[in-house]
């Protein structure tokens, strides 16, 4: 019967042979047979936590999505967030850059499956001061600084 030592010294020979070879072994598995053009499991993109989608309502009150709408026909956008996956309580940050580049709004809200965030256009500084352009929407997931899903739109007169 072998020692205690001996058996701890030969597993420990056998996890220093196992981890000398994972770079082989990592290299010749399924995810890289194809040259590389499938990923891994463990590799695979990161899906956003979260999804963006824009709704534009008329001064009808008809609406429609999309990424380009007319300020002149337009009453409001509503940025439709739709989180994938969220355990415990957490707020959504979402923020919406006018065409310079600066922050126009803040808004906050608890966040949930689906979160509506209605933005007024007619007769809003949008439309009284001409903010025509390519706008952008970008979605935290509490104080993160990373945002978690953006999108655009353009907005014009």
């Amino acid at each position: 019967m072998r020692s205690p030592c001996r058996c701890r010294s030969a597993l420990a020979t056998v996890l220093l042979a196992l981890l000398a070879a994972a770079p082989v072994l990592a290299a010749v598995t399924p995810a890289n047979a194809d040259g590389g053009q499938r990923e891994s499991h463990a590799v695979r993109r990161h899906l956003p936590a979260a999804r963006v989608q824009l709704v534009g309502v008329n001064r009808e009150g008809q609406e429609h999505r999309g990424a380009h709408f007319s300020a002149q026909r337009l009453r409001d956008v509503i940025v439709v967030v739709r989180w994938r996956t969220l355990v415990g309580s957490h707020t959504q940050r979402l923020e919406l850059i006018a065409p310079d580049g600066s922050v126009y709004q803040t808004f906050r809200a608890s966040a949930e499956a689906t979160v509506e965030t209605h933005v007024p256009v007619a007769g809003s500084w949008i439309t009284d001061y001409s903010l025509y352009g390519a706008w952008r929407v970008h979605v935290y997931l509490d104080e993160n600084a990373t945002p978690e899903a953006s999108e655009s739109f353009v907005l014009t007169r």
